[in-house]
């Protein structure tokens, strides 16, 4: 089959289904719309034209919201490939257009037509002869009567051999507007484009997702009023003035597990333990989080360092001396007391020296230092089998060895329970 009989066939069904379509009883404005349009028209390669410029217009009559008849010209003018002769070209069609979202802003169409195409060079010899087309294009609105147009059609020349194409842009006119049914006494039912049981007279939100339970604005309960539709709300009981993210949850801005507005440590690390509250674990309850405490297990009373360990506070040691002065009785008084109070638990009495001296010197002096300690807990009345020495010389400073207050931060002793 021939494409021009393949085209008269398509154009045939189109005249049919429009006469169909017509058939039905709603009412519905006919109108008219004028398109001025231009464009391009790229010629086949037999017609040896150049691509040329085109300048036109459209004079339509919708009869039916989906149907529209048409008649479109079109002059465009070119130059031969080989002669440079001008060429100028007209075409004149009949066309039908079916539109396919008649009520939308958005209309896109399908066309196909019959007319007149004719070529007249500059000094030659004009042909006309008739010529099918077919193609499609839409409607864009700007505002009430007044479209965009975009325009695309495939036209097939007298000789029946290829394809001619042409594309316009435009405005498009909408005017004399005219009953096409007597209205019906019945109102008819309001317009309801999302089917939300809201006509889009009252519908604030227009394209609300078939089956969501709306209120009666046509919009999408939202029960704990988050600004997250119940339908796309993972937390649909958020409490009232919560900030939240597209899922309708509470912000959790360190990602702990604990929201935001319940969170009394905001900042806490990734991927540390939290309580209830979102703040870092203090197994010990000795102020220093877990993943901060070198020395777990702290008993309850203890004071410790910033690293969470148990250490006698202020008590310090004169250079190369091991003798406890009598000013520090108390802070060791403090030491006896939690140790009255948990007899079951045992010690390491850790001591330790600044970074001057030699080694072995120096790890001797710290377990005098220790022992020191120990002995004036025995004095006390703390079994000694609840205490071991242990001298670590100039190991694990937590001041700088190079000043004379970091050393003597330096000279200390720590404590730390055993099992």
């Amino acid at each position: 089959m021939s494409k021009k009989c393949c085209l008269s066939y398509f154009f045939g069904i189109f005249l049919v289904m429009g006469g169909l379509s017509s058939a039905h009883a709603e009412t519905f404005q006919k109108e008219v719309i004028f398109s001025p349009m231009l464009g391009v028209h790229e010629f086949h390669s037999d017609q040896d034209l150049d691509t040329g410029f085109s300048l036109g217009a459209g004079l339509g009559y919708r009869f039916d919201p989906r149907w529209m008849a048409e008649v479109m010209v079109h002059g465009s003018k070119t130059e031969h490939k080989n002669t440079d002769v001008d060429t100028k070209a007209l075409h004149v069609s009949a066309n039908a257009l079916h539109i396919f979202r008649p009520d939308k802003s958005f209309r896109p169409y399908g066309a196909a037509g019959m007319g007149i195409l004719s070529t007249d060079p500059e000094g030659g010899k004009a042909e006309r002869a008739f010529a099918l087309n077919a193609g499609g294009g839409f409607f864009v609105d700007i505002v009430k009567d007044l479209a965009f147009r975009m325009d695309f059609r495939g036209v097939l020349p007298p000789d029946g051999m290829d394809w001619n194409l042409a594309a316009h842009a435009g405005l498009a006119w909408t005017f004399g507007r005219t009953s096409s049914v007597v209205p019906i006494l019945t109102p008819p039912k309001p317009l309801d484009s999302d089917g939300d049981g809201v006509p889009d007279t009252l519908d604030r939100c227009p394209d609300t997702p078939a089956g969501v339970p709306v209120d009666q604005w046509g919009c999408p309960l939202d029960s704990d009023g988050d600004g997250v539709p119940d339908y796309r709300d993972r937390c649909p009981d958020t409490p009232a003035g919560v900030p939240v993210d597209q899922w309708g949850c509470p912000l959790d801005s360190d990602g702990d597990g604990v929201p935001d507005y319940r969170d009394r440590c905001p900042d806490t690390p990734a991927g540390v333990p939290v309580d209830q509250w979102g703040c870092p674990i203090d197994s010990d309850g000795d102020g220093v989080p877990d993943h901060l405490d070198h020395c777990p297990g702290t008993p309850a009373g203890a004071r410790v360092n910033e690293r969470g360990c148990w250490e006698i506070q202020g008590l310090t040691f004169g250079t190369a001396s091991n003798v406890i002065d009598s000013q520090y009785h108390g802070i060791l008084d403090e030491v006896v007391t939690v140790l009255r109070r948990n007899p079951d638990l045992k010690i390491e009495v850790s001591g330790y020296t600044d970074s001057r001296g030699a080694d072995a010197y120096n790890r001797r002096l710290s377990r005098e230092r220790a022992s020191a300690v120990r002995d004036y807990f025995v004095s006390k009345g703390i079994d000694i089998g609840r205490l071991q020495v242990v001298g670590h010389g100039p190991d694990n400073p937590i001041a700088d060895n190079d000043t004379p207050e970091g050393r003597a931060m330096n000279r200390r002793v720590e404590l730390v329970p055993v099992p």
